[in-house]
């Protein structure tokens, strides 16, 4: 039986030099046979800082200029 193994790398960094990133590509770069992988980045992300949160329903770093209705469903 065989099973297909693929593995997503996360960093902790958005910085473009990072070390973190760095080590990541190393490692995934040397998986044994039979496994894949790729690098899942948040550069699209608006990660949310509540030190920006100032309590007027908009978040400056929100791109869309409405505020912020929570995740959307379906």
């Amino acid at each position: 039986m065989s099973t297909n193994v693929h593995i997503a790398g996360l960093s902790g960094s958005l910085r473009k030099g990072s070390y973190n990133t760095a080590l990541l590509h190393a490692a995934l770069a040397n998986l044994p046979a039979g496994m894949t992988s790729e690098i899942v980045t948040f550069d699209e992300v608006p990660l949310y800082n509540a030190d920006l949160d100032t309590g007027s329903g908009r978040l400056p770093w929100w791109p869309c200029g409405k505020p912020w209705q929570g995740p959307m469903r379906s």
